[in-house]
């Protein structure tokens, strides 16, 4: 009897035993397999700055048209289509330079706000360019009512050979002006540009047209 118990003890423990040692190994943590580094993105390379593209070249208006001027002393060209006025009458000291205005020369593109006109008139002999130019400078800023204040620039330039002062204007009602004052043989000139603003360097290359052709008379 005592040797069956000792039997029966033994091959509980040794069951015991064996559950407790299947307990512990399936307990024993299995590493877990680490995914793959991932690399890093890419760096993205620096896109290469665009070239700026080159600037548009003004197509210069085509002047195939001639006018002269017996009463003004002078001849200049002007482009097709454009429409060449002479109106009656002077252009005093202190009279307005403007469109219609009497004793001028007026060339004015069809369907549009842009025109040039051109006054002259007797000046006494002593009279400096910039006393021409001062005179009709007030005369210029009361016609405005102060829209286009002072000039944007002032630039000494030719006319018919004759030194010249330019001076432009951006008005605050919109429009874009060009002055150019000049003397000769006792006479003063002025030159009146007048376009709505926003195409100023293509209707400053325009006048400069006009101012090229224009030649005094001999």
């Amino acid at each position: 009897m005592d040797k069956f118990r000792a039997t029966v003890r033994f091959w509980f423990g040794l069951t015991v035993l064996l559950i407790m040692l299947a307990g512990c190994s399936s307990s024993t943590p299995v590493p877990t397999a680490l995914p793959p580094t991932a690399e890093p993105p890419p760096t993205a390379k620096p896109s290469s700055t665009a070239k700026p593209s080159p600037t548009a070249k003004l197509t210069p208006v085509i002047f195939n048209k001639n006018f002269t001027s017996k009463r003004h002393g002078y001849s200049i060209e002007y482009p097709d289509g454009w429409l060449a006025t002479e109106q009656a009458g002077e252009w005093e000291s202190g009279d307005i330079l403007y469109k219609g205005a009497a004793g001028v020369d007026m060339f004015s593109a069809p369907g549009s706000s842009t025109w040039i006109v051109i006054g002259a008139q007797p000046v006494p002999k002593e009279t400096t360019l910039e006393q021409w130019i001062n005179t009709n400078t007030e005369v210029f800023l009361i016609m405005f009512g102060g829209t286009c204040g002072e000039p944007v620039t002032r630039e000494p330039t030719t006319i018919g050979d004759e030194a010249a002062i330019s001076t432009t204007y951006h008005c605050s009602d919109g429009y874009f002006g060009i002055f150019l004052y000049a003397l000769h043989e006792g006479r003063g000139y002025v030159a009146f540009w007048r376009s709505a603003r926003g195409n100023e360097a293509a209707d400053q290359e325009t006048f400069n047209q006009f101012v090229t052709s224009f030649a005094f008379a001999p």
